[in-house]
C-alpha cells in the first residue's frame, strides 16, 4: 500500500507534493547510507558524499508490475 506523506524535504524545505508517497521520499544514500527524505529535485543532486540518493523504486524495481500480477 502507498503511503501517504505530509511533511517537507529535509534539504529545501519544499512541501511534498499530493502525489508524493513515503516510498517516494524517504531515501537512503548509496554510499554513506545517510537516510532523508527528500523531494525529487533534491533527491536528483545526490549526497554530498558523491553518492546517490536511492528511494524504494529504485531499490525496487519492478516491484509494482511483479505485485500486480501476482493478485
Amino acid at each position: 500500500m502507498l503511503k501517504k506523506i505530509n511533511d517537507t524535504c529535509a534539504k529545501c524545505s519544499l512541501k511534498f507534493e499530493k502525489t508524493d508517497s513515503q516510498q517516494s521520499v524517504e531515501n537512503e544514500c548509496s554510499k554513506c547510507k545517510n537516510q532523508i527524505n527528500l523531494c525529487r529535485s533534491c533527491k536528483e543532486k545526490g549526497c554530498e558524499c558523491g553518492g546517490k540518493y536511492l528511494d524504494f523504486w529504485d531499490k525496487n524495481p519492478g516491484w509494482m508490475i511483479y505485485h500486480m500480477h501476482v493478485r
